[in-house]
């Protein structure tokens, strides 16, 4: 297998399986419900065997080469994901934290919000991630990284045994962490209402990337009165 180095041994009719393992293994944890993961990380080798019989495992001598050891800023985004959990928007679920430490345009922080269907949601978030930012100036996420959070929702409007048609509503953004600025936002069609919701003020944003199909004069309307200084593209 092109996994590291594991070889498997089938008979020919499912009896039995014996695998000799020197599988490569790594992509971070699960903390409190969030998968949180760093790269580059130290990989690990699964190394044994196991031996099945019709499918069932009957021998199991594997271990991993070394101990997992704590990931970079593991402690800060332990602290974080306790704080969001015990402040939660709308009751979202913080799904990922992923952070990119290879320099250049490859060095970031992504977080990843699921069940966002609304822009006032999306907002919302990020308005708790700005504060987060302002009232914890040591914490990793104000590091020398780019930080985009991404907020998101698919709904299935069809589906057959084969295929399936999905609704798609994302608004991701892009956030410089020294300066507190939202450089860019990108939507999707359905993230973006019809009228104006009501007496709120939402977080400015330079520029709007808008991807997928085009929005109808409501939509654009209300766009533009929502981020009236916000330079609108379509992609």
């Amino acid at each position: 297998m092109t996994d590291g180095g594991t070889i498997e041994f089938e008979s020919l009719f499912g009896m039995y399986d014996i695998t000799k393992w020197h599988a490569a293994t790594g992509g971070g944890e699960f903390i409190d419900g969030t998968h949180y993961s760093y790269s580059p990380f130290r990989m690990r080798y699964r190394i044994g065997t196991t031996v099945k019989l019709f499918g069932h495992v009957v021998y199991d001598h594997t271990y991993y080469d070394q101990p997992a050891e704590p990931m970079k800023y593991e402690e800060e985004v332990k602290a974080l994901i306790d704080h969001y959990n015990s402040h939660r928007i709308n009751d979202v679920e913080l799904r990922s934290i992923s952070v990119s430490d290879y320099g250049g345009d490859r060095k970031y922080i992504y977080l990843a919000f699921l069940e966002v269907d609304r822009i006032e949601v999306s907002d919302d978030i990020v308005k708790y991630v700005l504060d987060y930012l302002e009232k914890n100036p040591d914490c990793f996420l104000n590091g020398d990284y780019r930080l985009r959070i991404a907020a998101r929702h698919t709904e299935v409007i069809s589906k057959t045994e084969t295929t399936e048609t999905l609704d798609w509503y994302e608004a991701e953004y892009s956030i410089d962490p020294g300066t507190k600025t939202i450089n860019e936002l990108y939507l999707s069609p359905l993230m973006i209402p019809e009228s104006v919701p009501s007496e709120r003020d939402f977080v400015k944003v330079k520029r709007i990337e808008l991807r997928g199909n085009k929005i109808n004069e409501k939509q654009e309307q209300a766009l533009r009165m929502i981020y009236p200084d916000s330079e609108i593209v379509y992609r």
